[in-house]
């Protein structure tokens, strides 16, 4: 069997192969449609449907149902709508917002396209059938993966872990890790201050003051051993708080510590935050350097936050974004 360059080059060009497949369905609807001295196309489909069953219905609502961006169903609406095939107004009970419905046009192509999308459905019917009846079960099963972990969030792990040429592994957190994160971070305070009821807090329950606030934890591992953790906790949907960052005594002035922040700041902006604080003290005169190479700023502190531990401490913040090619 032959194999073009596209298909040699392996699982590396899923996008490429599953976009050129895409286009060349779309290719032949409109063949079908233009056949039948129809102009229209089979990115309409799911939205005029879906109006059809389920009547008038908010822009936020339809990028719900059909998995879309709310900036590509206003696009896409302000297109059917100047095609004559969708009726919009305003709200009744918010004015900044649109509630569409079909048009009388729209509801007479629906009912006359009826054939073609039986016949549609059979053809597809028949392809699967022909070489996986379980195609579309996979490809939901597909979507929701990537719903959970994007493919950036994915590939950029990766990198970090193929970039280590002492072939540490920087991974989240996984149950059997929770001693470490605490045994960690107690002995790191215990080195230069005391465990205070915060700190007893956020060690002790990890998954609820943590993770289930829409935070992470990454540890970073050498030889399969945990020698450093740090935690991101969640103050808003843009910020984040470096927090609880530390390294085994015997693996310091190692490059762990930067390797570990350096993923901090990567996996924030995965995870969808555009700056990054932290809360340091004048005594972790080696973090606090860390910090300033990376770009980290002073910033000032509000009062509820000068309240949150009884050691002294100073407040850094960075913008992300700006920061998004860190070393």
């Amino acid at each position: 069997m032959t194999h073009n360059y596209i298909e040699r080059l392996g699982n590396i060009v899923i996008a490429t192969r599953l976009k050129n497949l895409t286009e060349k369905l779309m290719q032949d609807g409109i063949q079908v449609y233009r056949d039948m001295g129809s102009e229209f196309e089979p990115r309409w489909f799911a939205i005029l449907n879906l109006l059809n069953d389920r009547g008038p219905m908010g822009i936020t609502n339809i990028a719900a149902e059909l998995n879309q961006t709310h900036a590509a169903i206003n696009q896409l609406s302000g297109l059917l709508e100047t095609k004559g095939l969708i009726n919009s107004e305003k709200d009744k009970n918010d004015s900044r917002k649109r509630v569409l419905e079909l048009s009388k046009n729209g509801m007479d192509i629906i009912i006359s396209l009826q054939p073609a999308w039986q016949a549609f459905r059979e053809a597809v019917d028949e392809l699967t059938d022909e070489f996986d009846p379980e195609l579309f079960s996979q490809i939901a099963k597909l979507e929701k993966l990537l719903s959970e972990r994007s493919m950036y969030s994915r590939i950029t792990q990766k990198m970090i872990e193929l970039e280590s040429p002492d072939k540490s592994v920087i991974l989240e957190y996984k149950p059997e890790f929770q001693k470490y994160f605490y045994e960690l971070n107690k002995d790191w305070l215990e080195e230069y201050f005391t465990l205070e009821p915060y700190d007893q807090l956020v060690l002790g329950h990890p998954v609820e003051e943590i993770l289930q606030k829409g935070g992470n934890i990454l540890f970073i591992l050498v030889g399969g051993k945990v020698v450093g953790t740090l935690a991101l906790i969640k103050h808003s949907d843009k910020t984040v708080e470096l927090a609880k960052m530390a390294v085994d005594k015997e693996f310091r002035v190692k490059g762990y510590g930067r390797r570990l922040l350096r993923a901090a700041m990567r996996k924030a902006l995965c995870m969808g935050f555009d700056e990054m604080i932290l809360y340091t003290s004048k005594l972790l005169v080696a973090a606090n350097s860390l910090y300033y190479s990376f770009g980290f700023l002073l910033t000032k502190m509000t009062t509820d936050e000068e309240k949150i531990y009884e050691r002294h401490s100073f407040k850094m913040k960075i913008n992300l974004i700006a920061q998004i090619n860190v070393k």
